[in-house]
């Protein structure tokens, strides 16, 4: 694993984007049974 230092690494980018990735499909889950109850 890389050190962040000044400058973010490729690799905590894609983790990043995979988080807001995961965070939006369980916002549309979550969404989804709010609206079915």
């Amino acid at each position: 694993m890389q050190e962040v230092s000044g400058s973010i690494p490729l690799g905590s980018t894609n983790f990043f984007n995979n988080l807001d990735h995961s965070l939006a499909i369980v916002d549309q889950m979550v969404a989804l049974y709010v609206s079915t109850m």
